[in-house]
């Protein structure tokens, strides 16, 4: 393999209180085989365990790959992503979130010759392996799913696991202002990088993706705020008059749907935050046709039951997948 003498990725992890996961993460990337130079960029948003210290005895060994930022007060995982992309200087970025890891070693090599090679793509993901720890269940990410993607369908779901992703640096002035709005950074990175190419899909499964069985992306909140955290990932991009307008109303659309499953969970008229809701269905301008459909919608999907076979089927996989190490996935 010819080294190419540039660094071409910057892999981002942001860090706050993973001691107990971030030396395998840390060693998923230092392992990477490329042909050309990478570097990690870990900003420490103020954990309070052992993980900046574990970091640090990385970078003693890596000092040529790996830079620790550390935040003088916390920012949240928001403002704390925005501080890193900036800092990058690369013209590519990967992420590797400090809870998962990299099991191909060829995982970045991949995605940059995919990129290097399709001038017209903006995004790469790939397959994921999503790790239940607290019951050792495994599964796939991405069932079915397309090799080429746009800006429309990322408008209507976030189907990239954040660890799987890397993309061009396509604001090197920085991120819109309504991104400090957001409430998670990787649904609108997706959409604002979506708006400059395609989205590639790999079907190669190169990362673990810890999750908790039976539980959301933010786990231990009430149906409520996650669906506010949801919704709040998307409603402030509606003032970015950039979009195309196929995509702003799909976006509406998303926005309108979130809100009325929250006015359902509430069910309760006279309650704040139901009126907030209802606030804000109504400052989306949709008219009458448009409100009826997303209801039908919803009402449709929570009308469909899943077949019995299919039901034993996925608790046979889950069961089964149990017994199955890791390193079994490791290509």
């Amino acid at each position: 393999m010819k080294m190419r003498n540039e660094y071409l990725v910057t892999v981002i992890v942001l860090l706050y209180n993973k001691a107990a996961y971030v030396t395998e993460a840390l060693n998923s990337i230092v392992r990477q085989e490329c042909d050309f130079k990478y570097k990690i960029l870990i900003v420490d948003d103020c954990s309070t365990d052992q993980s900046p210290d574990i970091c640090r005895k990385f970078q003693t060994e890596y000092p040529d790959i790996i830079r620790i930022v550390s935040n003088e007060k916390n920012l949240g995982v928001v403002l704390n992503f925005e501080k890193a992309y900036n800092l990058c200087d690369t013209p590519y970025i990967a992420i590797c979130d400090p809870d998962d890891f990299y099991i191909s070693k060829h995982k970045l090599q991949r995605q940059v010759d995919y990129l290097d090679a399709h001038p017209e793509c903006s995004v790469v993901f790939h397959r994921a392996l999503n790790y239940y720890e607290n019951t050792g269940i495994k599964t796939l990410s991405n069932p079915n799913q397309k090799r080429i993607l746009t800006l429309a369908d990322m408008a209507t779901s976030n189907f990239i696991t954040n660890s799987t992703c890397m993309f061009r640096k396509l604001y090197p002035e920085g991120l819109p202002e309504w991104y400090k709005d957001v409430s998670t950074n990787d649904l609108p990175m997706h959409l604002l990088n979506a708006l400059h190419g395609d989205i590639h899909y790999q079907p190669q499964i190169m990362t673990v993706y810890r999750k908790e069985y039976g539980e959301s992306n933010w786990a231990g909140e009430d149906p409520v705020k996650r669906l506010f955290l949801t919704l709040n990932s998307r409603y402030p991009l509606l003032n970015d008059p950039s979009w195309p307008e196929s995509i702003h109303k799909a976006m509406k659309l998303q926005c309108l749907q979130i809100l009325i499953l929250i006015q359902r969970q509430i069910n309760n008229p006279n309650d704040e935050l139901y009126h907030k809701a209802s606030q804000m269905s109504q400052s989306l301008n949709l008219n009458d046709i448009e409100i009826t459909e997303v209801t039908k919608k919803i009402n449709k999907r929570n009308s469909v039951e899943p077949g019995i076979l299919k039901i034993i089927a996925s608790k046979s996989f889950r069961l089964v997948s149990r017994l199955v190490p890791i390193s079994v996935f490791r290509i």
